[in-house]
């Protein structure tokens, strides 16, 4: 919707048509914003996932006893 109100904002050939189109083009701007905000929470939640995987796996390694304490 925003993609069409866009192209017709530039298409049109009356400044009634063309505030017309405006407010559609902001409408359908509005309503991609809640999208824009989960698919950046989305990214931010897989990032951080991906980033305490990695320090698990660093982490957890097996320690080795000191030389003088191995029997």
């Amino acid at each position: 919707m925003f993609a069409a109100a866009s192209i017709l904002t530039g298409l049109v050939s009356s400044l009634e048509w063309g505030i017309a189109t405006r407010i559609l083009t902001g409408i359908a701007g509005a309503g991609m914003l809640p999208i824009a905000f989960a698919v950046a929470g989305t990214f931010v939640a897989v990032q951080g996932a991906v980033l305490l995987f990695i320090a698990i796996l660093v982490l957890a390694k097996p320690r080795r006893a000191p030389a003088e304490q191995m029997p």
